[in-house]
């Protein structure tokens, strides 16, 4: 009866082990991946800030009327943002968040001038009007023609809320993070505002 009671204590101290060594390795990997996300992601707001967004202003063509390019205003900061070929602008463009997002800047920061410039890929045009036609607001928003915003700033690889950038008169970027989708950038981007003015 001890050799029957010492085999089950055995194989359930086995069994155990096998199960904990199981989740280890299942769960583990994960774990480190998102660790890994967060440092790559990490590293690339890093190497974004105090560099230079290059707008060509000859390669970018208002969406109501293609003779008419993109002229820039008298901003003290400027949000631009991106929507590339494969984004979903019914999900991405969020025209009523950016609407709350200007007026909730304008609200706490009342001595800046900030302007929003949408850009997109010239695949994504019909979309986009169409959506602009739905919420029936004229946002400043420019084809990028030849995708040389895209290219010349190295947003091809750029996951959708990385695209975004608040930048400086100088067009420097101050930050980087979509404030529609991650109300922390939101924040960020208005006490920023607030310290540069």
């Amino acid at each position: 009866m001890k050799t029957k009671l010492k085999d089950h204590t055995n194989i359930l101290i086995l069994c155990i082990v096998i199960f904990v060594c199981i989740i280890f390795f299942f769960f583990y990997p994960k774990e480190k991946e998102k660790y890994d996300q967060r440092e790559i992601v990490s590293s690339y707001i890093k190497g974004r800030i105090n560099k230079r967004i290059v707008i060509d202003k000859d390669q970018l063509y208002s969406i109501y009327n293609p003779h008419v390019r993109y002229n820039s205003g008298d901003y003290d900061f400027l949000i631009v943002t991106y929507l590339a070929k494969d984004d979903c602008a019914e999900c991405q463009l969020k025209l009523f968040q950016w609407k709350e997002f200007i007026s909730k800047c304008s609200k706490k920061c009342k001595n800046v001038k900030l302007e929003l410039l949408i850009i997109i890929s010239p695949q994504k045009t019909k979309e986009v009007q169409y959506e602009l036609n739905a919420y029936q607001q004229k946002f400043p928003v420019y084809i990028d023609k030849n995708n040389s915003f895209s290219k010349r700033n190295n947003l091809e690889q750029v996951i959708y809320p990385f695209r975004t950038f608040l930048v400086g008169k100088n067009n420097h970027i101050i930050v980087v993070g979509n404030p529609v989708v991650n109300n922390r950038i939101g924040n960020l981007m208005i006490k920023r505002m607030l310290t540069l003015q």
